[in-house]
């Protein structure tokens, strides 16, 4: 577009009967915003005096049927010395008005001009990760459709393919780092914009994770719980082993990636589980595990005397030991708090056990809520013998209850309730935990 701000020799601030509008730049930026542009170019379009290229200020003014937008002000740049410039971010789908303005002289207006619209490139740089799908398709927009891209110059990483705008690999290789390329996009016009984009090839650290946390303590003679292990980041394929002593009867399997087995020798044993990628990188899971064989002592009481726990304030009634000083008399009581509360005994030890004993405060024949009665080798995890949600509920007598199971090991007796049919108070009278000859 020429703007030539020689036509008028006199001074004279009139735009051919149009004022500008300097607007809200809210409304500015509304008639502005786009893909499209306006520029002066050597050798039309540049603002020249006396045949020569001259500074001066180019407005351009949009142009609308609404007297709200047009003759808006929606920009106003210098030009350079060659009197060259260029007016980014326009509407493609508007018209202007563009102004060339040089003190001491008459504007000089271009109506009605159509921005330009290349097709363009949006992209700049790529993210790849090494051992990952990559399928990302370069955004372009401007210019008509269909807009097809192709790769100048520039090498991709290994893996990496180009086609159909699109940049591709099922499992991208090579060195990581950055991949300059040079594409350029042409519209069905013909119309042509490069662009400079860079492919980052990222390696993501190795990692491994596991299917349960590892153990602290295995049961001797007991199937452990499997653990199975998984690895990614780093460049596969990964190949998984052992690295220490495991414990006889444990295995770990490199294909299924599993850690299994039945313990058979007591000890502490210190071993890891370790992933390598391709790249020699490799990352472990330590276990440091006590194999235990729980104590098997008959037809005795177990919790007697022995230290409790509770998940609130222990108060005594008529007594100075709590539920472990084998007195069943129900004025003997211990209160563990109101709510759902819990009361554990400390065996002192890991026992083998088939049968706990409880009683809870019998006198008035109530009923306790939300009761279980549980055990525990590690006090985490816990397996109720009893739960009032599954078990048929009852009242407590002088007799108290017995629960009897398969034998099994335990170090913790817990016993949870949330109160009763009398009050919100919970009130524990004996625990016993044996394991029986018959």
């Amino acid at each position: 577009m020429a703007v030539d701000v020689e036509s008028v020799l006199a001074p004279d601030d009139r735009m051919f009967g149009r004022r500008p509008k300097f607007r809200n730049p809210g409304i500015a930026k509304l008639m502005a915003g786009g893909t499209g542009y306006l520029a002066g170019e050597y050798p039309e379009g540049i603002t020249t005096l006396e045949g020569e290229p001259t500074q001066a200020t180019v407005r351009v003014l949009a142009r609308s049927s609404d007297p709200m937008f047009d003759g808006v002000v929606v920009a106003e740049v210098p030009t350079k010395q060659d009197g060259t410039w260029r007016v980014d971010n326009l509407n493609p789908n508007m018209r202007y008005d563009v102004v060339g303005r040089k003190f001491g002289f008459n504007d000089v207006m271009k109506a009605n001009v159509a921005p330009s619209n290349p097709p363009r490139i949006f992209d700049s740089r790529v993210k790849a990760y090494v051992g990952l799908p990559l399928d990302h398709t370069l955004k372009t927009y401007g210019g008509v459709e269909p807009l097809v891209v192709n790769l100048e110059s520039g090498s991709l990483p290994e893996g990496v393919s180009f086609a159909d705008n699109t940049l591709s690999g099922n499992w991208p290789t090579g060195a990581t780092g950055e991949y300059p390329l040079s594409l350029i996009v042409t519209d069905a016009n013909g119309d042509q914009t490069s662009k400079q984009t860079v492919i980052e090839l990222i390696l993501l650290a190795l990692e491994m994770t596991a299917s349960a946390e590892p153990p602290t303590m295995y049961l001797a003679g007991r199937d452990i719980q499997p653990i199975t292990f998984a690895a990614s980041g780093g460049e596969g394929p990964y190949t998984f082993g052992t690295t220490g002593a495991m414990p006889d009867g444990i295995a770990f399997d490199p294909a299924t990636k599993e850690l299994s087995g039945n313990p058979t020798t007591e000890g502490t044993y210190s071993f890891a589980v370790q992933a390598t990628d391709v790249r020699g990188t490799a990352v472990e899971q330590a276990f440091s595990v006590e194999v235990v064989t729980p104590i098997e002592t008959f037809d005795s009481n177990l919790a007697l005397n022995k230290s409790l726990d509770s998940s609130t304030e222990i108060t005594y009634q008529n007594s100075s030991s709590g539920p472990v000083n084998g007195n069943i008399n129900t004025d003997n009581y211990t209160n563990y708090g109101s709510g759902e509360q819990w009361i554990s005994v400390d065996l002192g030890a890991i026992y083998n056990i088939n049968q706990i004993h409880v009683w809870l405060y019998w006198k008035d024949e109530r009923t306790f809520y939300d009761k279980r009665v549980q055990y525990s080798v590690d006090g985490i995890e816990w397996v109720s013998v009893y739960d009032d949600t599954v078990d048929p509920v009852y009242a407590e007598t002088a007799d108290g209850k017995e629960f009897v199971f398969t034998k099994d090991a335990a170090r913790y007796v817990r016993v949870v309730t949330n109160g009763s049919t009398v009050s919100t108070g919970n009130h524990v009278i004996e625990i016993e935990a044996r394991l029986t000859s018959v």
